[in-house]
C-alpha cells in the first residue's frame, strides 16, 4: 500500500464514526460551542472522551477566529483543526507532512491510490488551503471547485470560469445533463482566487458569493444584506418576526459592495474577517 493510500483509508473505512450533530459538525468530528469557541474532536478519539468526562484537556491548540461563524477553534492538536477546516462533502481529504491531499469523493484518482497505484501527476497551490496550508490534488479543476464549495450550492469549472448553482435547482439539472440554460450571467473576477464566476441570474451568484460557512445571509428586496451567526438567538427572531431586535448597518462593507444590516457589531465583524480570509 502506497503513502497516501494508507492516510486515506482509515477516512473512507469508517464512516459510522462520522455520524455528528450540531451546526458545525462535520463528517468523522464532534464539535462543541463554548461561547466563541469551538471545541472540535475526531469522533471517538480518547481525547473526545476524556472531555466528556472531565470538561477539559491536559493540553490543547488554539487558533483565533478560523472556524464557521468566525469562531475560535480548540483541539487537542493543530492536526485535528486542519482536518476538520478541510473537510468538506463531495471530497476526501487528508492531511500529509502539513500539506493536505485532496480528491474527488468516488473520483479516477482516488480509485488509483486506494488501489496501491500512483498518480501520474499532481499539482500543488501553495499557501492555499486552511490555515495557509498548501493544496494538493489530481489537476488545477479538482483544487479550484474544492475551494470554491459552499453549503447549498454546487460549482463546476469550466475553461477556468465557475459554474455556480443553488444545489437541487432546474439550471444545474440542465447543465448536467449537457443541455444550454436559456440565460446566464458574469460576473468577471468575484469567485475565489479572482475566478470569474458564471450562473444563471444574478441572484444566484449574489447568494453564493455573500454564504459563509456558520453564517445565514440574507438579500432583501431593497439590496441590503442580512448576516445572521447559525442557531444564534438573533437569528430565531429574525424568522419569527422577521427583523431583529436591533441591529447596525455598514454602509457599503459588504461582498460586491453590498451594505450589512446584523444584529450587532460583532456578527458583522466575524463575517467580514472570514469572507476576507475565504477570497
Amino acid at each position: 500500500m502506497n503513502r497516501i493510500a494508507a492516510l486515506l483509508l482509515p477516512v473512507l473505512l469508517f464512516p459510522a464514526l462520522a455520524a455528528a450533530s450540531g451546526p458545525f459538525a462535520k463528517d468523522g468530528f464532534v464539535t462543541v460551542v463554548e461561547g466563541d469557541r469551538l471545541w472540535v474532536f475526531r469522533a471517538g478519539s480518547e481525547e473526545l472522551a476524556s472531555f466528556e468526562s472531565s470538561g477539559e484537556l491536559a493540553k490543547h491548540t488554539t487558533q483565533i477566529g478560523v472556524g464557521p461563524a468566525g469562531l475560535t477553534v480548540k483541539a487537542p492538536d493543530k492536526q485535528t483543526i486542519l482536518e476538520y477546516l478541510a473537510a468538506k462533502p463531495g471530497f476526501v481529504a487528508k492531511v500529509e507532512e502539513g500539506r493536505i491531499w485532496v480528491f474527488r469523493e468516488g473520483g479516477p484518482e482516488l480509485r488509483t491510490v486506494l488501489e496501491g497505484g500512483e498518480l501520474a501527476k499532481h499539482v500543488t497551490r501553495v499557501n492555499a488551503g486552511p490555515l495557509d496550508t498548501t493544496l494538493k490534488a489530481p489537476d488545477e479543476s479538482t483544487l479550484d471547485e474544492y475551494l470554491a464549495w459552499k453549503p447549498g450550492f454546487v460549482t463546476h469549472v469550466v475553461d477556468g470560469r465557475l459554474w455556480v448553482f443553488h444545489q437541487g435547482s432546474e439550471d444545474l439539472r440542465v447543465f448536467e445533463s449537457g443541455g444550454e440554460l436559456a440565460k446566464h450571467v458574469t460576473r468577471v473576477g468575484a469567485g475565489p482566487g479572482g475566478m470569474t464566476l458564471k450562473g444563471s441570474d444574478d441572484e444566484t451568484i449574489v447568494d453564493y458569493v455573500t454564504a459563509l460557512d456558520g453564517f445565514e445571509t440574507f438579500v432583501n428586496s431593497e439590496g441590503r444584506l442580512w448576516v445572521f451567526r447559525i442557531g444564534s438567538r438573533a437569528l430565531e427572531n429574525f424568522y419569527e418576526t422577521g427583523k431583529p431586535e436591533k441591529h447596525i448597518t455598514l454602509v457599503g462593507a459588504g461582498p460586491l459592495g453590498l451594505t450589512i444590516k446584523s444584529p450587532d457589531r460583532e456578527t458583522a465583524d466575524a463575517y467580514l474577517r472570514t469572507y476576507a480570509m475565504w477570497y
